[in-house]
């Protein structure tokens, strides 16, 4: 039985109940149908896959590529961090009178990448 041309992208079917009650269902192809032929399905099913697999793959290089800024970021203010904690020392260790507190405090801040 020849149903006609097929208006959509894939071939659709749309069920119709021959009885309210119960009984037989029909399936007639419709451009609109909710319902798809098992290749069809097959096959959307596979390119719902290959979406997920790339999607994962994507946002698993945007994550990895995050934290390795963020890594990047650590490193870096550690550095400051320790070169301040070394001017704070040596500040501390070595006063001499033209040394004082202030220009303890500036060396800390500028160690940290803070401007004074």
């Amino acid at each position: 039985m020849n149903l006609g041309e097929h208006n959509g992208d894939g071939i659709r079917y749309e069920v119709y109940l021959c009885a309210p009650k119960g009984g037989l269902a029909q399936m007639l192809r419709h451009p609109e149908g909710e319902w798809v032929g098992y290749r069809d399905y097959a096959a959307l099913q596979a390119e719902v896959e290959r979406l997920k697999e790339a999607w994962v793959d994507k946002k698993m290089q945007d994550d990895r590529d995050f934290l390795l800024e963020q890594v990047a970021a650590l490193q870096a203010e550690n550095a400051r961090l320790r070169k301040a904690g070394d001017s704070v020392v040596l500040c501390l260790c070595a006063p001499t009178p033209e040394f004082h507190k202030q220009d303890c405090a500036k060396a800390w801040l500028a160690a940290k990448g803070v401007q004074p």
